[in-house]
Order: structure tokens, then sequence, then C-alpha cells
């Protein structure tokens, strides 16, 4: 059926044969309206005629393809050629010259336009970072785009995606940009005790890459961090634990005099004695 109107009489005559199960009250027009809301509506609705010209046409132009496949330089000529009498064309009509140019697209970093103006927040004594923390310090300036790199208190470091409010514990040593250029430049020096005899190390390294969520431990399991620093240039003294027979218990060190190390490389001993603190200058 090609009508609306011609459907619904088809549905109507479709049930004369069955008049007497359907009951004295017969089929009405909420009935049949009822029906036609299933997909048959849209095949009897099909038009046959219509189809066939359409497939006649995806054939016909397929023909024509394949014969400018055949023949792909002189079609390219002639399209070529076209486009320029138009553009001819449109420029003696008065419209004016073309405003379309060659040049080269420089390939644009969407972090650099776009604005650091989102507040990251860190709460130290709730453990709580992120664009939506209200309380506490800024710790950053930044772009919904940006990654935060996160040095907590035990010194793990992890770089995520810049959290609406993520906890990473109280008191974390390093909150910023996830900038490789930066963080190229940026020797991030740590002096800890280890868990065995509480003697003093110190650990210089640059953080050059990293897993997006991973934690990274640049120190022992269990060794207490006893200053973190990201000058490259400071002086430091170590306080031991007074012992029966200790004479020295102090001594001055200079960070730059150890070298700067691997992630998965150990960190320096300073003293075979055990730690109490450190002072820096």
């Amino acid at each position: 059926m090609k009508t609306a109107r011609g459907v619904e009489d088809a549905v109507v005559s479709g049930f004369k044969p069955f008049l007497k199960e359907v009951g004295p009250r017969g089929v009405s027009g909420d009935d049949v309206e009822h029906l036609l809301r299933i997909p048959i509506r849209r095949i009897s609705l099909y038009d046959i005629n219509r189809a066939k010209e359409e497939m006649q046409q995806i054939q016909a132009r397929i023909k024509e393809i394949n014969a400018h496949l055949k023949n792909i330089v002189a079609y390219s000529v002639s399209f070529l050629k076209e486009i320029i009498e138009k553009v001819k064309a449109n420029e003696e009509a008065g419209r004016g010259a073309r405003k379309t140019r060659v040049g080269a697209f420089d390939k644009i970093d969407i972090k650099e336009v776009v604005k650091r103006d989102v507040e990251l927040r860190y709460d130290k004594k709730t453990g709580y970072l992120g664009s939506s923390v209200s309380t506490g310090a800024v710790a950053a300036e930044v772009s919904p785009f940006d990654r935060i790199l996160v040095i907590r208190k035990n010194g793990m470091y992890t770089v995520t995606d810049l959290p609406d409010k993520l906890f990473v514990g109280a008191g974390a040593w390093w909150i910023g940009v996830a900038d490789k250029e930066l963080l190229a430049g940026t020797v991030f020096t740590i002096i800890y005790r280890d868990k065995a005899a509480g003697f003093p190390f110190i650990k210089r390294f640059v953080i050059e890459g990293w897993i997006m969520n991973k934690d990274y431990f640049p120190v022992p399991d269990g060794a207490q961090i006893l200053h973190f620093d990201t000058r490259s240039k400071f002086t430091f003294s170590v306080k031991y634990v007074p012992k029966p027979r200790l004479k020295v218990l102090s001594e001055t060190f200079k960070a730059q005099d150890y070298n700067v190390r691997g992630l998965k490389a150990g960190g320096v001993r300073l003293a075979a004695k055990e730690a109490a603190g450190v002072d820096v200058k």
C-alpha cells in the first residue's frame, strides 16, 4: 500500500474473515492505530518503484565513476580546469578575488593555548588535593589539561590527571604540574634514614618519565625522610643519636657534592651512624 488510508483499509479488510472471533464490537479505529504501531507499517508504505529508480541511478553513477578511474589523469585535469574556470567566472562577475591562500599549519599544543586559571588546592591537614577542594592553600595554577605530580610524605610519587578531589595524605612534600621540560631541570633531593640501622642517606634524582597513576618509590620501603629539597645547591647538617664513645654528634655536607642518579639507583650513605635529624641552611 502506498498511502496511509490504503494501509488502514487493508487492515480492516484483513479482519473480515475473523469478525466472529473478534466479537460484536468489531475492529475500531483505535485497534487499527494500535496494530499499525508495529514496524509492518514501514514495509506496507515501501515504494518499490522509487527503490528501483534509486537503484538504477546508483548503478549509472557506479559506471560513470569506473570510467573516470580508468582515465584518472584525464579526468583529474578536466576537473581542475573546471575549478579554474569557475574561479575566473566568479572574479569576472565582480565578486572579488579568491580569499583562500596556500600556507602551512603549525602544530599547536593545546596545553600552550589554554590558560592556567584553575586553582589546584591542597589541604595538608586533611590530605585532600583537587580543583574542587575549598580548604587549604593553592598549590599551583593549572589548566584542565595539565597532569599533576604529587610527591607524598613517604617519598612515593604519582602523576595523575587534574583531580576534582583526591586523597594524597597529609604533609605531601611537593605538588606541581607534571611538565617534562620543566621537570628535566629540577633536581629532587631526599635525605633519609634507613629502616634497619638508621644510617643517613642522600638521593638526588630527576623525574624524566612516568606511567599515569603508577606509584614510584625513590627511597627504600620503611625509610624515614628527614628532608626534601628541590634546590640544586644547599648545605645541610646531620645530627647523630648520642652513643657511648661517639665524639662527633654532627656533620655538615653539601648536596651538590653528590651525583644525580637514576630512580632505581640506591641512595648514597652519608655516615655509619644513627641519624637523629637534619638541619638545612
